[in-house]
């Protein structure tokens, strides 16, 4: 079995030391841990993660103990492992190899010319490298019977901060806030424009008449007026 949670945890420190606990209760070990720190010095988040090796048997109460530790489970993922069948077949190779070396080791010894004796040391040599490599994989997949995975990822809550705006920043915010102001101003002017524009040319246009009616006027009175 293998399992992968994701926590969030008050502390970080107290979370990771319960692992070690649960780990030890289980007869099992922490393979391994990294701790990671955002900056802020001692006020600054911290996460990392731990990966637990525990007897298979104990694997669905360690579950239960590694979940009472958060504040909140994010995700939790349980996936099975089913290598019955490959340790046997790896079982059932290795036996046919140890069997083979045998036969080739009397093969050997009844060699009789020097090329007889390095043609059977070189098959012997590749069959016992064989064996190695099964060996290995035997023992590998008997350890992932007999014992389960769980990674666990914990982090505390994340501190949310505002940050002040840089001197950059603070440029070209007076620059939109400038550009915006002129729009603004602009705009008005146009509005005014359109709204009054009209009574304006009607003003214009009356005072136009008026003064023509008084030049008008005038013109008439000094032709009237006698020549002395």
């Amino acid at each position: 079995m293998t399992g992968e949670l994701d926590l969030e945890v008050q502390d970080y420190s107290t979370a990771l030391a319960i692992l070690k606990t649960i780990a030890s209760d289980s007869r099992g070990f922490i393979v391994y841990a990294v701790t990671n720190q955002t900056a802020g010095g001692r006020s600054g988040t911290r996460s990392g993660e731990a990966t637990l090796r525990i007897p298979s048997p104990l694997f669905d109460k360690a579950c239960v103990r590694i979940r009472a530790v958060a504040s909140r489970v994010e995700r939790e993922t349980i996936r099975g492992n089913d290598v019955t069948d490959e340790y046997y077949d790896a079982a059932a190779r290795l036996s046919n190899k140890q069997k083979a070396e045998i036969q080739y080791q009397k093969i050997l010894k009844r060699s009789r010319t020097v090329r007889e004796i390095l043609e059977v040391e070189e098959v012997l040599s590749r069959v016992r490298e064989e064996i190695e490599q099964l060996t290995g994989r035997k023992k590998y997949l008997a350890d992932q019977v007999e014992q389960s995975s769980i990674l666990v990822r914990l982090h505390e809550p994340q501190a949310f901060l505002v940050q002040e705006p840089g001197f950059g920043a603070k440029l070209e915010l007076g620059y939109q806030r400038g550009l915006q102001g002129f729009t603004d101003v602009t705009s008005l002017l146009v509005t005014l424009l359109v709204g009054i524009g009209p009574h304006v040319a009607f003003a214009v246009s009356g005072l136009y008449c008026i003064v023509r009616m008084r030049r008008s006027r005038r013109g008439r009175r000094t032709i009237s007026e006698p020549v002395p």
